[in-house]
């Protein structure tokens, strides 16, 4: 059988290959997150305005809430608790969904979300 991605396409749309991912349609090598990329600390509640980005949670103090921004399909997030003990980080998805729900709730220390603009909502991945 033909490897379907020998000739840098699959089902019409083209791909490119960063990192040893193979990246479709509209996401583009140069949107994905480097393991490198400094986290962005957060300490209280935040909207997310970025296109993409990293963002390390201290909750410690109470719950804190981060609003992803309005949703558009190339974007994507991750959102990592960093607490033991205090409040929970709480993704809100503002006027869209993430897996079908308002918010998404992290709620043990260096649990992290990694969240993708998918067909009509945020995914989680």
């Amino acid at each position: 059988m033909a490897d379907p991605l020998a000739n840098g396409t699959l089902n019409g749309d083209r791909y490119t290959q960063y990192k040893n991912i193979n990246v479709y349609g509209k996401l583009r090598a140069d949107q994905i997150i480097s393991p490198l990329s400094a986290p962005v600390a957060v300490s209280g509640d935040t909207t997310i305005t970025a296109q993409s980005g990293f963002y390390d949670v201290d909750a410690s103090g109470g719950d804190v809430t981060i609003t992803l921004p309005t949703f558009d399909s190339e974007q994507q997030y991750i959102v990592r608790r960093m607490n033991l003990s205090g409040g929970n980080v709480i993704v809100d998805a503002g006027a869209s969904t993430v897996n079908g729900s308002a918010t998404q709730t992290i709620s043990a220390q260096y649990t992290v979300l990694t969240i993708v603009a998918c067909t009509t909502e945020w995914g989680i991945i």
